[in-house]
């Protein structure tokens, strides 16, 4: 990436690294989540907390980190939750689940998003990884 990066601003005229294959990366991948995690996450976080909402918005509709950013009360219509993923441009009608509900109905939020930052700005995707992570 970087040779062709240089090449493209005039920077060289060859790419050495032509043909050079790295060795694939080895990886377990992600760690799912069994049900014993997340009862355990849901009696630390209760109702009404930011980080209950981000779990439940998880389990629910199963989002993207890029779109989960994004949600807000005004993707509720007729108790459906529709958004257009940014990835893949479709949009998505899924039937609110009433746990879901009532996490909504049990969480403040001012916002045009749900989920924010400690300081009520609107996550960026990887800084959403982070703080959940922590939580």
């Amino acid at each position: 990436m970087l040779m062709k990066h240089c090449i493209a601003q005039g920077w060289r005229v060859d790419d050495p690294t032509q043909g050079i294959k790295l060795p694939p990366i080895r990886t377990d991948g992600f760690r799912a989540w069994g049900e014993e995690h997340i009862t355990l996450f849901e009696a630390a976080h209760p109702m009404g907390t930011r980080a209950r909402l981000a779990l439940a918005l998880l389990l629910y509709l199963a989002p993207r980190r890029e779109d989960v950013v994004d949600f807000g009360r005004q993707h509720i219509h007729d108790g459906v939750f529709e958004y257009r993923q940014k990835k893949t441009g479709v949009t998505l009608a899924i039937p609110t689940h009433p746990d879901l509900k009532a996490i909504l109905d049990a969480t403040p939020s001012a916002h045009l998003t749900f989920l924010v930052t400690k300081d009520g700005k609107p996550f960026t995707p990887p800084g959403f990884t982070n703080w959940f992570r922590e939580m």
